[in-house]
């Protein structure tokens, strides 16, 4: 493999303020702290973190092209692959807008010939990283990252609607055993992959995402970013993240209600998303105007983690779920669901905070009743979160990026 001294590259779709986003924020930051060159690489310099770049990252917003010219790029990147790509992109009857990017990477990756290129898997980006590796012809190591279980992703999104999931598995498995490594955020995403695309499981490394650093944590004197964190005598729960159909937030809503049947309380949503909306509308049907709030998006979650009585993640699936390894780190109690996903693992079976089946609102609302009468010790979920660091995961990737030969001498970089 290639051994030359270029920068490692991150690829993003947007700089949109999701999870995946916001941890290969901190991993750049990560690796220029360890003394590699590092460029973030994006199809579009846009969203909520597009003013966060750390410093010492070189920026590179790729241009985009016309969809008949981004077909015939994927076409001409792999003609060999031309049944897999037939369905999904040649025939969609719309093609995904992260494809238009396929010519401008092919430049990039000629011009910086960087040593190492990490794909975050955020639509269709690492696809577009696979063709355009192929079509650039530099030998640069290609890794790829899996963020969510593919399965979930592919259930929720292949309908007879969304062409472009509907037929992807094949061009995906093309794109994963093409790629020199692959990184899973969690051991339960690494099965997922190895069993829903049928990849070597020799091939896939597990990297925690990073999350914990000490100097992000926020000073318990930092004064309260919502008012109702000043009223000790209610508590106050919190939901963090992107208001998507795969978190579930419907299914604690319903929880809630049943809660405050017993137990008076209130509820702060912090994060946006294509369901707001319904969310909305589903509050005032319950009934819940006056005890659930909506904050939007917020640069800095972790000051409301610092105030809550406990986080709520209620989805379908994660890929790891960094809000939950956010709020202990700020000594937050956390409830989750035992979803498809890493929160397993971050919770520790069960041992760090009270995990129930997903969509069971009433298992849900006893959790967050059984929590706040005795939540578990804020010292031992900050020592928890400590697992999660920044500095562990950016040497970790930075193994799995910057070596050259160290498959054949047995590595692991899992962590």
């Amino acid at each position: 493999m290639n051994t030359q001294s270029g920068p490692l590259t991150i690829i993003l779709s947007d700089l949109g303020g999701g999870g995946v986003q916001h941890a290969y924020l901190r991993l750049a930051r990560g690796l220029v702290e360890l003394g590699y060159p590092v460029d973030l690489t994006v199809f579009r310099l846009s969203g909520e973190l597009a003013t966060e770049i750390p410093e010492g990252v070189k920026v590179f917003e790729l241009s985009a092209c016309p969809g008949p010219v981004a077909r015939f790029h994927a076409w001409a990147a792999a003609p060999d692959a031309f049944r897999d790509i037939l369905l999904p992109v040649l025939l969609a009857p719309k093609i995904k807008w992260q494809l238009r990017y396929i010519p401008g990477l092919i430049r990039y990756l000629r011009d910086r010939k960087p040593r190492a290129v990490l794909s975050a898997s955020l639509g269709y980006t690492n696809i577009v990283s696979y063709l355009a590796h192929r079509a650039a012809s530099h030998p640069c190591r290609l890794v790829l990252s899996q963020h969510n279980p593919i399965s979930q992703h592919l259930y929720l999104r292949g309908n007879l609607k969304n062409w472009q999931w509907r037929y992807a598995r094949p061009l995906l498995r093309r794109s994963y055993t093409y790629a020199d490594r692959i990184v899973a955020v969690s051991h339960s995403v690494a099965e997922d992959l190895i069993s829903t695309l049928d990849l070597p499981g020799d091939k896939i490394d597990v990297v925690y995402n990073p999350v914990y650093n000490p100097v992000e944590l926020i000073d318990s004197a930092v004064p309260a970013p919502h008012s109702w964190f000043l009223d000790n005598k209610t508590p106050v729960l919190l939901w963090v993240g992107r208001m998507a159909t795969e978190k579930d937030i419907p299914n604690l809503f319903y929880a809630f209600a049943r809660l405050r049947e017993a137990t008076d309380a209130r509820l702060l949503l912090v994060g946006d998303g294509p369901r707001r909306g319904d969310l909305m509308r589903l509050r005032d049907q319950l009934g819940l105007n006056e005890t659930v709030a909506f904050v939007g998006w917020h640069h800095q979650p972790q000051t409301f983690m610092g105030h809550a009585d406990a986080l709520v993640l209620c989805s379908r699936f994660e890929g790891l779920g960094l809000v939950a390894i956010e709020a202990m780190a700020a000594g937050c109690p956390v409830v989750a669901t035992n979803c498809p996903g890493g929160v397993r693992e971050i919770m520790d079976d069960g041992r760090f905070g009270r995990l129930v089946p997903p969509g069971d609102s009433d298992a849900l609302a006893r959790a967050i009743a059984e929590t706040l009468a005795a939540p578990p010790s804020a010292e031992a979920l900050r020592r928890r979160a400590r697992d999660f660091s920044v500095d562990a995961s950016a040497k970790a990737y930075g193994r799995v990026m910057a070596a050259a030969d160290e498959e054949e001498k047995g590595m692991s970089s899992a962590i």
